[in-house]
């Protein structure tokens, strides 16, 4: 059957969405085209592994077989003859992105229960009372082509290992909401999708509540908890147009603001508060398609609500990730450039300077991954991919400037989220599947862990998974 059109895609999707009205809402249906394409990319790639592994088990049985015959026809040991002794060796085959040999990974990944359903998608908390909030996301249901966006949550419990439900949502945000811990404890789950909407959760009822909206629907935009407990609303896709405006969350009021717009227009992009108080803003796309990525980067000062330009990265970036340092410095890793190729290379921000350094680059070059600080300074990533999801984790280490090897996860994984727990281990959750895990940064494993109660799948920030492309330093 010939591959269909964007066009026809798109028209298969609503026709597949309107037949689940009941429980979803439809949105963004270019964007769920793009996921769409990208989950073919990667089911072809999949199948080509299956058959090369079919291949590769016809090849052995084969060479068994001559095996057994020579060795059956052998003649016997000659007397006096010695005979050596050869140390087993086990090879493994499997999907890698780069062709250069690599250290061997330190730690492992070992299995752990898994989540009940599949999200895609899905932002990740965690709550003060050391509880993680999953919500939102989309799957994959009915005919072929029909995406679902889910308005139903799930927490995930350290002390048992398990997920139960939770409250839903009153709208279903679909993929590119954010999600925000409120200095009371309460969580901001604002946009997505094409919902200028946005509502608080409240964990001591288990409950969703509407709160004031946004002045426009925003995507893949960024939240920022500030110092003062108010929440920074950041750029962003506005039905495929990008934004530059920005805008103000007050808890006390329940109500949005505006406030200085930043000197790009900009989606995708990374916002991290600095200790100062400021918020780094870095990278993004500049086009709807985003098909431009950018290499500038600017500073919001809550003091007079105004972005202003700071140093600019040294590699244009999207959908990349970043992280503050125990020092102070930012961390800025991966993310595709306008090629639609993944990129390796990463990079610090000072706030002190207000300039970008190279720094070492990933083992492999991907977006989708996360990266999460861990108490000992040293930072996490796990999963990601360019045209086929992996298992792959890397740790850096702030001190050398390195990034090393940290094992497998129990499965691969893209768009999924990561979230830092009370007792220092990573909780990992999701992307395109039910199943979670557990990494222990002490033993350097991943162990599984309860499952979710539905299948989700994206970072938290929502980035879309690209179609295709390749590696790129």
């Amino acid at each position: 059957m010939p591959e269909m059109t964007d066009e026809q895609l798109e028209e298969e999707l609503r026709k597949a969405l309107a037949a689940e009205a009941m429980s979803i809402e439809v949105t963004d249906p270019a964007g769920r085209v793009a996921r769409v394409r990208a989950r073919q990319a990667r089911d072809r790639s999949r199948r080509l592994w299956a058959l090369a592994g079919i291949a590769a088990a016809l090849i052995v049985a084969l060479v068994a077989g001559i095996g057994y015959v020579a060795w059956s026809s052998r003649p016997e040991t000659l007397p006096g003859a010695t005979t050596l002794a050869t140390p087993s060796a086990t090879a493994t085959a499997g999907p890698s992105s780069t062709a250069a040999v690599t250290p061997a990974p330190t730690g492992t990944f070992v299995p752990t229960g898994s989540m009940s359903t599949s999200r895609e998608g899905h932002t990740a908390t965690l709550l003060p009372d050391g509880r993680v909030l999953i919500e939102g996301g989309e799957g994959t249901a009915g005919p072929p082509l029909a995406i679902v966006s889910y308005a139903s949550a799930e927490l995930y419990d350290p002390k048992t290992g398990t997920f139960s439900p939770t409250g839903s949502m009153v709208a279903a945000p679909g993929t590119g909401q954010t999600a925000t811990l409120l200095s009371d404890g309460r969580v901001l789950v604002a946009g997505g999708g094409l919902l200028a909407s946005a509502e608080l959760y409240d964990p001591k009822t288990g409950t969703f509540s509407p709160t004031g909206s946004m002045s426009v629907a925003r995507t893949v935009h960024t939240a920022t908890l500030l110092s003062d407990g108010r929440v920074l609303i950041a750029g962003g896709f506005n039905n495929g147009n990008l934004l530059a405006s920005a805008e103000i969350y007050d808890p006390t009021t329940g109500t949005f603001s505006p406030t200085g717009s930043m000197t790009t227009a900009r989606g995708g992009q990374t916002a991290t508060l600095l200790p100062d108080g400021r918020v780094l803003i870095t990278g993004g796309a500049t086009n709807g398609d985003t098909s431009v990525a950018v290499s500038s980067a600017e500073l919001y000062d809550p003091k007079t609500g105004t972005f202003s330009p700071t140093g600019s990265m040294s590699v244009a970036r999207y959908g990349h990730t970043a992280v503050l340092l125990s020092n102070g410095r930012v961390l800025v890793v991966g993310g595709f450039n306008d090629a639609g190729q993944g990129i390796a290379s990463a990079e610090l921000y000072d706030p002190e300077t207000g300039k970008f350094t190279r720094t070492g680059s990933m083992l492999t070059g991907v977006i989708g991954n996360t990266v999460t600080l861990l108490s000992d300074g040293r930072v996490l990533i796990a999963g990601g991919g360019v045209n086929e999801c992996l298992a792959d984790a890397e740790l850096y280490d702030p001190e050398t400037g390195k990034f090393s090897p940290a094992g497998y996860m129990t499965t691969a994984r893209c768009d999924h989220t990561a979230t830092l727990l009370p007792d220092g281990r990573v909780l990992i959750v999701g992307g395109g599947q039910a199943s979670a895990e557990l990494y222990d940064p002490k033993t350097g494993t991943f162990s599984r862990t309860g499952s979710m109660v539905g299948v989700v799948g994206e970072t938290s920030t929502g980035m879309p998974f690209p179609t295709g492309g390749s590696l790129s330093p």
